[in-house]
C-alpha cells in the first residue's frame, strides 16, 4: 500500500491531521501577533509611526520563519521512537502520508500563518491614532516578490517562490531525518554547510578569479536567476523525495 492512492482516504487522513495536528501551531502563532504588537507598542510609547513598508518587511521575514519552523511544530512527533507509532499505525498509504504532510506544509501552514499576520497587522493599524503615532497605512505584504538594483536597473523577480519551496521542504526532510532537538540540529547542519561550501567557493574563486571575472561579464542577471530557480528547485525535489523514503522506511 506504499504507493497507492485512495481519495476517500487521504481526505480522512488529511482532515484528521487539521484537526489533531494543525493546533500545534497555536503557540507559534500567537508568538507571531506578539512580536507585531510589540511593534506597535513600541511606536506608540515613542510617539513615532511605523510606515507600512517596513511593516511588509518584518511580516516577510516572520512568514519566512513560520513557514520554515511550521514542519517541525506539526509533525514532531512523526518518527518519534515512542509518539511515532501512532502516525505509523494511521489507515494510509506511505504516497498519501507524504502528500498530506506536503499539503500541509507547503499550503496551510503558510496560508495560516499569513493570514494571521496580516490581519493582526491590520488590527493595530486600525486602532493607531490616525495622522499621529503607530502603524501608518497598510497594505499587505507580498513574500514571494523582491526586487533588486543591478547596474543602475530595477529587476523585480519571484525567485522567492523557489526559496520558498526549498526552506519547506528542506524542513521537512530534517524533520524526518533527525529525531531530537530537531530544530537546533536542523540549524546547525545548514550553518555547517553554508559555512563549508562558502570555503570551497572562495578557494576555488581566489585561484580561478581571471576565468570567473570573463564568465560573469557574459552572463545576465536574468541567466543567473535562472540557474538560481533551477538549482533551488533540484535541490526541493531532492529533498522532497528523501522526505517521501524517510516516512516509508522509519523505524520506531
Amino acid at each position: 500500500m506504499d504507493n497507492t492512492f485512495d481519495i476517500n482516504r487521504f481526505g480522512n487522513l488529511f482532515t484528521y491531521e487539521c484537526r489533531n495536528y494543525l493546533p500545534r501551531i497555536a503557540n507559534a502563532l500567537i508568538t507571531y501577533v506578539c512580536i507585531i504588537f510589540s511593534f506597535w507598542v513600541t511606536m506608540v510609547a515613542a510617539q513615532e509611526s511605523m510606515p507600512a513598508v517596513f511593516r511588509t518587511s518584518a511580516i516577510g521575514s516572520i512568514f519566512d520563519i513560520a513557514c520554515w519552523i511550521g514542519p517541525f511544530l506539526v509533525y514532531y512527533n512523526a518518527n518519534n521512537r515512542k509518539k511515532g507509532y501512532v502516525y505509523a499505525m494511521l489507515p494510509a498509504s506511505t504516497f498519501e502520508k507524504f502528500l498530506s504532510m506536503l499539503v500541509m506544509c507547503l499550503f496551510v501552514i503558510p496560508i495560516l500563518s499569513y493570514t494571521v499576520l496580516s490581519l493582526a497587522d491590520f488590527l493595530f493599524y486600525l486602532v493607531s491614532p490616525q495622522g499621529a503615532f503607530g502603524f501608518k497605512g497598510f497594505e499587505l505584504a507580498n513574500p514571494f516578490y523582491t526586487e533588486m538594483t543591478v547596474n543602475g536597473s530595477l529587476f523585480g523577480f519571484a525567485g522567492n517562490s523557489f526559496a520558498y519551496l526549498f526552506s519547506i521542504s528542506c524542513s521537512m526532510m530534517f524533520n524526518m531525518m533527525l529525531r531530537s532537538a530537531k530544530i537546533i540540529k536542523a540549524i546547525l547542519i545548514t550553518m555547517a554547510v553554508i559555512f563549508t561550501i562558502m570555503i570551497i567557493a572562495i578557494v576555488v574563486f581566489v585561484n580561478n578569479i581571471d576565468s570567473f571575472a570573463r564568465i560573469f561579464s557574459n552572463v545576465s542577471f536574468n541567466s543567473l536567476m535562472l540557474f538560481y530557480d533551477i538549482l533551488a528547485l533540484s535541490l526541493s525535489l531532492l529533498f522532497l523525495w528523501i522526505t517521501y523514503r524517510r516516512i516509508k522506511r522509519v523505524n520506531y
